[in-house]
């Protein structure tokens, strides 16, 4: 790709990416949440110990997309020649792949909590959150292969 081709693509790809930063830091601010008040209930079984653990799983990705995110754009900002126009495009996947993973561990804690509510509202929440993380990752993929 030519250089004026590469710099519209990461001016783009700034722009995806500070939106990300947004969802990334209000999503991890739910996971967070979810994390504390799961330590909090009184309730341990398998179920509650997995969507314990998919919020910390969220909440980390989310962390680590947010921290990155803002360093990253800056940055994107100072980039000229090709070379590091292309390292900061690779680069900025990373983030997009971190809410991809903190949305579908996300997604995970709350299906499973709909099991330590009753079986048939664990399998609605199944359902929903399944329906959910295929429609997000397929578009989001979609959108990182897009801006390669």
């Amino acid at each position: 790709m030519d250089p004026i081709g590469l710099l519209n693509v990461l001016a783009y790809k700034r722009q995806v990416l500070s939106q990300l930063l947004g969802v990334a830091s209000i999503f991890g601010g739910f996971a967070v949440t979810g994390v504390v008040a799961l330590r909090a209930d009184t309730h341990s079984g398998r179920v509650q110990s997995i969507a314990f653990l998919a919020m910390i799983v969220a909440a980390v990705a989310f962390i680590f997309a947010t921290a990155f995110d803002s360093v990253w754009l800056p940055m994107s900002n100072s980039a000229h020649s090709p070379e590091s126009v292309r390292a900061l495009l690779a680069a900025g996947d990373n983030i997009a792949y971190a809410v991809i993973i903190g949305v579908a561990a996300l997604a995970v804690a709350v299906a499973l909590l709909g099991f330590a509510r009753s079986r048939l509202m664990g399998i609605a929440t199944l359902m929903v959150a399944l329906l959910a993380i295929v429609a997000f990752v397929v578009e989001v993929t979609v959108l990182v292969e897009t801006l390669r």
